[in-house]
C-alpha cells in the first residue's frame, strides 16, 4: 500500500506544478497580451485560474483519499507530514471538497455570461461591477453548501467507524481513530436508513446537479444561438464566440475528469 501512498502524492506534487505553471502563465497572458478577453469574462477566467491553483495547492494540504466498502464510504486524509491536528485536516478535508464545487459554480456562471452575451447583451452587463460580488458570492454558497452538509451530516460516529475500522486497518494499517475522516454509510445494520449520511447525498446532488443543469441548458442554447445567427455575422467574430464556447466546454470537461480520473490512483475500492 506505500507504493500507492507514494505514486498518488507524486501524482498530485506534478498536477500542482503544472497546474501553477500553465495558470500563472495564463494569468500573465491575459493581464498583459491578450487583447480579446476583456471586462466582465476577463475577471471570470482570472477567478478562475487563482482558483485552479489555490485547488491544487490545498490538495498538498488535505492529501484526500476515498475508500469505498459495502455500500459505504469513508473519505479521509492521509496527510502525514504536516502534523496538523485531527481537526484542522478534517477541515482541510471539506475546503477541498468546497473547492472543486466553486470552480464548478464558477464554470457556471460563465456559461449563464455567455449565454446572456449572446442573446440579452444588455442583461450581460450587470455580471460587472456589483455583480461581480454577486456570482462570486453564488460560487462561494454553493461550495459551502456541498461542503457544509459533508461535514454536519457524515461526521464519523461508533457504528460508521465499527463498519470500517477492520478494512482500514487490513487496507491502510490504520487505526481509524487516528484518521481525520468523514463516512457515509446509507443503511444501518438492520437494513435501515441512516437519513443523517443519506441526507448529504441529497444535498450534494442538488447542489452539484444544479451546476451541470445549468452547464447543460445554456450550452444547449448556445450552441443553437450559434448555428442559428452567427451565419449572418462576420467571419471574425463567428471564430471569437465559437472560442469562447469551445473554451467553456474545455474548462467544464477538464476539471471534472481530473477530479473523477485520479480515483483509480487515490481511491481503493473493497467489497465485504
Amino acid at each position: 500500500m506505500t507504493l500507492s501512498y507514494e505514486f498518488s502524492y507524486a501524482f498530485t506534487q506534478c498536477g500542482f506544478i503544472s497546474t501553477t505553471i500553465a495558470n500563472t502563465l495564463f494569468i500573465y497572458l491575459t493581464i498583459l497580451h491578450i487583447k480579446k478577453i476583456t471586462g466582465t469574462y476577463k475577471v471570470m477566467v482570472l477567478v478562475f485560474s487563482l482558483m485552479g491553483i489555490m485547488f491544487s495547492a490545498w490538495e498538498l494540504v488535505a492529501r484526500p483519499f476515498a475508500h469505498n466498502y459495502n455500500k459505504a464510504l469513508m473519505y479521509f486524509s492521509l496527510n502525514t507530514w504536516l502534523g496538523a491536528s485531527h481537526e484542522f485536516l478534517q477541515f482541510a478535508i471539506i475546503l477541498y471538497a468546497s473547492f472543486y464545487l466553486i470552480i464548478l459554480a464558477i464554470i457556471a456562471v460563465q456559461f449563464v455570461f455567455r449565454y446572456f452575451t449572446l442573446c440579452r447583451p444588455n442583461f450581460a452587463r450587470k455580471f460587472g461591477g456589483f455583480g461581480v460580488i454577486v456570482w462570486i458570492s453564488y460560487s462561494l454558497i454553493s461550495g459551502a453548501i456541498y461542503g457544509g452538509s459533508l461535514y454536519y451530516f457524515c461526521h464519523p460516529d461508533n457504528f460508521s467507524d465499527s463498519y470500517m475500522r477492520d478494512i482500514i486497518a487490513d487496507s491502510y494499517n490504520l487505526t481509524i481513530t487516528d484518521v481525520p475522516r468523514f463516512l457515509m454509510i446509507p443503511y444501518a445494520e438492520d437494513g435501515s436508513v441512516r437519513w443523517h449520511n443519506l441526507n448529504f447525498l441529497l444535498a450534494g446532488v442538488a447542489i452539484l446537479g444544479l451546476q451541470y443543469l445549468i452547464i447543460i441548458y445554456c450550452g444547449v442554447r448556445m450552441h443553437t444561438i450559434l448555428q442559428k445567427e452567427l451565419s449572418q455575422q462576420s467571419v471574425v467574430n463567428r471564430k471569437l464566440q465559437k472560442q469562447f464556447f469551445r473554451a467553456l466546454v474545455v474548462q467544464t470537461v477538464v476539471p471534472t475528469f481530473l477530479f473523477v480520473l485520479p480515483s483509480p490512483i487515490s481511491n481503493r475500492t473493497s467489497r465485504g
